[in-house]
């Protein structure tokens, strides 16, 4: 991950200890610690959590004893996440630091916070990472990546960040290169199996697994259960616990599907692989949960016994790259050649979800499938996030899964459990069955053995849910048609470079003794589900005759500039005379046009801003899909730095420090433009001389001593909500002597047609009407939204309804709302109160210009959120419900509405799609806590194209 993408604050903490207040959503870490719960950071910083405000955790920064440490720190939000980075380590995130070191809400999460634990683990890589401390409290060298682990004590983080900014010299971090968090790993936890895949049928033929080492990295295995006893070659535990028993019982469950003799239960529920050896990994804990080093030791020990086959039903959230995990699977798969078959998370069914190790390339990653056959909702989608691989590269049953239960002995030997965890293991017995019938097959010959022999889609190849389709077991120990390879991946095209036409090329070897004719073809289509225009992929030749012995090449050719810029999936299919059809995954990444803007930043000296870090953000899309939203530019001696980033509006501020100089004090000064348009290549000057002077404020009339002041630049995204910020907090003297500077920000955005405030008259006719317990209260003034009440509580409904300007304000032809609320009114004399309304935050799947795509079933996503005005808005927890109707209201279609992992929910019409023409319009009802509603119907609110 190179930084995150949303609000941010600034903290300056020169002495003692301030505090940054986040605004957002409900942050994970928030409701796993408390108030109070103080975090450590890796340079000895400590911030405490404080009382949740809009969703989320307050937080304050007490900064490291001593010199030469931060006293300013940014705070940054993405999604429920938040992030405290001392500026004087700021230049080395994400390049040497990885950014995970400071989101204080998972590292709460993780248990991780003062409270549980004296040290930091950490995964350092460098020649000699050890000579970086003053001392470790244990250590563990990961050869795989050239790293170490460790768990550096607290009180001796900030020598070690100390060391990490010094000049070289005695202090340097002796070749320091990489710090990660040694990340928390779980269980990737959420069933019928053998038929499904045809696993007997290859016992049948004499296979068992028999001679094959499987090693299961999980929770350990119960050694004692019946189906397990005698099936451990060797056990190691990782965690530190002591043991490879099983208390949490995810690691028995998972080895029994791979290797499980079925003893309890009479031989009728055996394991995919019955005959293999087990190698017992313990690399999570009794909860399920572990860290990186953990498994990254974990694999290097089994391949060190020999293990041809490794099962990783386990996964961490991916960053914006391969994480060490990812890193040490693929080092090891290219040194030893073992199979890593990895669960792709349970976080479906969501593009870009895949989990680690999931995302590396030579990982085996397996989707998780119900008993129809069909990829199950929460199985983790592809492509892989920043890299844009084609994953999963199968699946195999996940649901409703049967298997051994640990501690469960004879009398209740089994129990089921559902995810890719479960699936995983079927496919690494699977390669078990086929490593036995053929020791001599490589790894990437097993793996891609399994994809082509998988029971495909051919007409409509969905390869970011199912990738090359359900695992067929006795296709694969079969099949004479032998392909190289297993995919047709074009994966990430950067702009320009990508727009270029080009080729992936594979070969099919024809190990039989008849000839076989086959006929391709290709389907693709994007993350819309709208088809691909037909010449983005051509394969050929359309039909080929491979005899006995003989290999044929098969050319798939991608033109990037026959489609626009996005994700698309699909498949290359072959289909055989009497045999099974092949389906190859396809997919590939057209990645939109971006530039590259070029910083130079002085400081109110006319100096470089030498080793400054400057904070960009496209206000037109943060987040985008692909990514290039947001950036962190470290800038390098000459006060200079590059990014690159999506076109639209940019903002570039920067809080640029000037050192002290010929007896002028040391000023502190925000710089540059809340409005660069980046529409090409550029270069970008920030000048804090621009800057003005922040002059004490005045009470007219009376003496006036200014304490402190806090000072904030914000904007905003101008699609989720989200945005960028910092701040200055400064001392009244500060200020006196003239050390704070601020460039103005005003924005012109007179055209003729608008002048920056909402254009009026857009809503057309309108009423607004407010009853209290029953009983309608007029306005002040008709027309008004002031509404006179007398105090004490009572129940309020407003009710609203407008017939818009479709011209001015393309939102529907008709919307009437009705909102109901508990209020206390004004105090007797007191001031006007605002009540907190609940409203929908509506999610459609619309296009730039904010149509929906005909033809395809409706599905839209929508959060309840509470409002006092334009500006505040705080996600709330209640219920939704949704209809959506496309004749204007006269037939409404009840939408099912399933929640996400972000809070949101995804609303689906089973049967309704849309025609081209036709108007989309919504209505939604929503309740939260103390009786609040809201009833929102929204008539011909989008257009079909």
């Amino acid at each position: 991950m190179s930084h995150p993408a949303a609000f941010a604050t600034a903290t300056t903490a020169a002495p003692g200890t301030s505090t940054a207040t986040p605004s957002g959503p409900d942050a994970r870490g928030a409701a796993a610690a408390g108030p109070g719960t103080e975090i450590t950071l890796v340079t000895g910083d400590t911030v405490t959590l404080g009382p949740v405000a809009d969703g989320r955790p307050t937080v304050s920064v007490t900064p490291a004893e001593g010199a030469g440490g931060s006293t300013s720190f940014t705070t940054l939000h993405e999604g429920a996440d938040v992030y405290v980075i001392p500026d004087a380590v700021a230049r080395l995130v994400p390049g040497v630091l990885d950014i995970e070191l400071f989101n204080v809400t998972a590292l709460a999460a993780m248990d991780y916070d003062d409270a549980v634990t004296d040290t930091l683990p950490l995964i350092v890589r460098g020649p000699r990472p050890l000579a970086a401390l003053d001392e470790a409290a244990d250590s563990r060298r990961l050869p795989s990546i050239d790293a170490t682990a460790v768990d550096v004590p607290k009180d001796a983080a900030a020598g070690f960040a100390g060391r990490l900014t010094a000049p070289a010299g005695p202090r340097a971090a002796a070749g320091v290169t990489k710090v990660w968090l040694d990340r928390e790993v779980r269980a990737a936890e959420l069933d019928w199996n053998l038929g499904m895949i045809g696993a007997p049928g290859a016992w049948e033929s004499g296979l068992s697994g028999a001679g094959v080492d499987v090693a299961v990295l999980d929770t350990g295995i119960d050694a004692d259960h019946p189906d397990l006893r005698g099936q451990i070659a060797a056990a190691r535990d990782f965690t530190g616990s002591g043991s490879t028993g099983d208390p949490d019982g995810h690691g028995t469950h998972v080895a029994s599907i791979v290797a499980g003799t079925g003893a309890a239960a009479d031989g009728a529920r055996r394991g995919v692989a019955h005959g293999a050896r087990l190698l017992n990994a313990r690399v999570l804990d009794d909860e399920g949960r572990g860290q990186s080093s953990w498994v990254i030791a974990g694999m290097e020990w089994a391949t060190e016994q020999g293990a041809e086959v490794a099962n990783l039903s386990l996964g961490a959230q991916p960053g914006e790259g391969d994480d060490p995990v990812a890193l040490a699977l693929e080092a090891l798969t290219a040194d030893t050649g073992t199979l890593f078959v990895a669960a792709a998370g349970n976080l479906g069914p969501f593009g870009g979800s895949i989990q680690s190790p999931g995302i590396a390339r030579s990982a085996l990653t397996v989707g998780a499938a119900v008993e129809s056959g069909r990829t199950a909702f929460y199985s983790s989608v592809g492509p892989t996030r920043a890299t844009f691989r084609a994953k999963p590269d199968l699946i195999a049953p996940g649901s409703g899964i049967t298997a051994a239960r640990s501690g469960g002995g004879t009398a209740d030997p089994y129990t089921m459990m559902n995810g890719t965890s479960q699936a995983a293991p079927h496919v690494a017995g699977a390669a078990a069955l086929l490593l036995e019938k053929h020791p001599d097959w490589s790894r990437e010959r097993v793996k891609t053995a399994l994809m082509t022999t998988a029971d495909g889609e051919a007409e409509r190849t969905q390869s970011q849910y199912a990738g090359a389709g359900m695992l067929d077991v006795p296709g694969a120990v079969s099949d004479t048609l032998a392909f190289d390879r297993g995919n047709v991946d074009f994966g990430y095209l950067r702009y320009p470079g990508g727009s270029e036409p080009r080729t992936v090329e594979f070969s099919v070897t024809n190990n039989g003794t008849e000839p076989e004719r086959l006929d391709l073809s290709d389907n693709s289509r994007d993350v819309y589900g709208d088809d691909a225009p037909d010449d983005l992929l051509t394969v050929s030749p359309a039909r080929v005759t491979v005899a006995p012995g003989e290999t044929e090449t098969i050319t798939a050719r991608l033109d990037p500039g026959a489609a626009p810029p996005r994700v698309y999936a699909g498949g290359v299919v072959v289909e055989r005379d009497g045999r099974d059809t092949v389906t190859l995954p396809f997919n590939a990444y057209l990645e939109a046009p971006r530039h590259d803007i070029r910083l130079t930043v002085l400081d109110r000296n006319g100096d470089p801003w030498a080793g400054g870090t400057v904070w960009l953000a496209n206000m037109d899309d943060y987040r985008p899909v692909s990514g290039g939203g947001s950036q962190s530019v470290h800038l390098d001696e000459n006060g200079q730095g590059t990014a690159r980033l999506l076109p639209g509006s940019l903002s570039v501020m920067a809080k640029v420090e000037t050192p002290a100089r010929d007896g002028s004090p040391a000023t502190v000064a925000f710089a540059g433009s809340p409005e660069v348009m980046l529409d090409r290549d550029m270069e970008y000057t920030i000048d804090a001389r621009k800057a003005k002077q922040l002059r004490p404020a005045r009470v007219a009339g009376a003496q006036t001593e200014v304490e402190h002041v806090s000072i904030h630049y914000q904007r905003g995204d101008a699609k989720r909500g989200s945005g960028i910020g910092d701040g200055i907090y400064a001392g009244g003297e500060e200020v006196a002597e003239g050390r704070v500077f601020l460039q103005p920000t005003g924005v012109d955005l007179s055209d003729g047609e608008h002048n920056g405030q909402e254009p009026t008259g857009v809503f057309g006719e309108q009423s607004l009407r407010l009853y209290r317990d029953g009983t309608e209260v007029r306005p002040r003034q008709p027309g008004s939204a002031y509404f006179d009440v007398p105090s004490g509580p009572a129940t309020y409904r407003l009710e609203h309804t407008s017939r818009p300007d479709t011209v001015r304000l393309p939102l529907g032809s008709r919307t009437e709302t009705r909102w109901t609320f508990p209020s206390r009114g004004p105090a007797p004399g007191g001031s006007a109160v605002k009540p907190r309304l609940l409203t929908v935050d509506h999610r459609p799947p619309t296009r730039d210009d904010g149509t929906l795509r005909a033809g395809v079933p409706l599905m839209m996503g929508a959060r309840l959120v509470s409002s006092e005005s334009r500006s505040d808005l705080r996600e709330e927890k209640g219920t939704l419900r949704m209809w959506v109707s496309t004749d204007s209201g006269g037939r409404w279609h009840r939408m099912l509405v399933a929640p996400t992992p972000d809070g949101s929910v995804l609303a689906t019409a089973p049967g309704v799609r849309p025609r081209a023409g036709d108007f989309v319009s919504v209505r939604v009802e929503g309740s939260a806590a103390e009786g609040r509603t809201v009833d929102q119907t929204i008539v011909d609110a989008y257009p079909v194209r």
